[in-house]
């Protein structure tokens, strides 16, 4: 995503799990993973943010039904939240280290871990 501004900005997606396994929905970062957002075995979301998590979400979803996700990083306040269904689930105050790869991907290839599931409707939009 060559226009990606990380000043700010927002990935969304429609998803549908088919398990509750610890998987990546959202990787932003191919050689370096700078943020998204994974199922959790406990049935909910985590944020993920420079190589690190999933930190653990706050919001439940539910293998077999579509749900929407929303990560969203504003960099003059250095915070990364995400959103599932529209309930904020996660936040986390850092300084993305982004490293100006601008891939986005369903798996972290460090771990060799690949969201299972469904994905639709993939959006991304600049803050500004």
């Amino acid at each position: 995503l060559p226009e990606l501004d990380f000043d700010g900005f927002i990935m969304a997606v429609d998803f549908m799990a088919v398990t509750n396994l610890t998987s990546p929905i959202l990787v932003g970062g191919g050689l370096w993973r700078w943020g998204g957002v994974y199922t959790r075995s406990d049935g909910t979301i985590g944020l993920f943010l420079n190589d690190t998590g999933p930190y653990p979400g706050s919001v439940a979803y539910t293998t077999g039904v579509w749900h929407e996700v929303v990560f969203v990083y504003t960099a003059s306040n250095t915070t990364a939240e995400i959103y599932l269904d529209g309930k904020l689930a996660g936040q986390r105050v850092a300084v993305m280290n982004h490293h100006d790869d601008q891939d986005i991907h369903n798996t972290h290839y460090g771990n060799g871990m690949t969201f299972k599931g469904f994905l639709r409707n993939l959006r991304v939009w600049n803050l500004k």
